[in-house]
């Protein structure tokens, strides 16, 4: 199992078109991905759940992955929950 800690970036924050690329990202790895935050936790592979920890911008987050290649793949996702979503108007 490996935990690190993710700053959100996107200047909107988790909302739904990030949640979405981020859990069908998750969904692809054969391990669990769990995001922990102030308000809650949630299972990065639920587009849901990641909505409901109301991940504004500049939160901190815990990611804990526990799987195949853990480290490499929390790093991936830390740089998914830091990453600048620019979707155009």
């Amino acid at each position: 199992m490996v935990t690190l800690s993710a700053t959100v970036g996107n200047e909107l924050g988790i909302h739904a078109r990030p949640s979405l690329l981020i859990a069908r990202a998750a969904l692809e790895y054969a391990g669990s991905i769990t995001v922990h935050s102030d308000d809650g936790v949630a299972n990065a592979k639920s587009v849901l759940e990641l909505l409901g920890l109301a991940a504004g911008p500049g939160r901190r987050l815990e990611i804990t992955v526990s799987g195949p290649d853990e480290a490499a793949v929390a790093r991936r996702f830390v740089g998914l929950f830091e990453q600048h979503y620019d979707f155009g108007s």
